[in-house]
């Protein structure tokens, strides 16, 4: 498991996936070596209007599935068709946080993978590398 988890920063957030899908986007995973992150949550969706979700929160689980050596485009065939969706976060101090990325980028095991998808839904956050579009789980 991650270093930056600690119970007191590890909390479940329930989602009902809506017609538009979670309302959020992640980025990172095992190729990118990195944890999965939530890097946007779209205004007025499931993520957005449960209040319980930040932009940069680690995402540990989805459903009861580790993300831990899991890639961001495993992330929808987790979630498949469910209507209900179970996230386990972590909302680590920033400063640990950036201290375990640059670590990890400086591992020689780092891949330079990466993509991105993009849409016009307003967002909370524009740092957007990778988008789950609200349609997708």
């Amino acid at each position: 498991m991650y270093v930056i988890i600690i119970i007191d920063n590890t909390f479940e957030v329930l989602l009902n996936r809506g017609h538009n899908g979670l309302g959020l986007s992640l980025a990172g995973g095992i190729a990118e070596n990195k944890p999965i992150e939530i890097i946007d949550i779209y205004e007025n969706q499931p993520a957005a209007l449960s209040g319980q979700l930040d932009v940069g929160d680690v995402v540990l689980s989805i459903n009861d599935v580790a993300m831990q050596n899991r890639n961001v485009r495993d992330v929808p065939t987790i979630i498949g068709v469910t209507r209900n969706v179970k996230l386990l976060v972590c909302r680590p101090d920033p400063k640990e946080y950036q201290s375990y990325l640059d670590h990890q980028i400086d591992s020689p095991n780092r891949s330079a993978t990466s993509g991105s998808v993009s849409n016009d839904q307003s967002r909370i956050s524009n740092n957007a590398v990778r988008d789950l579009p609200p349609n997708s789980p």
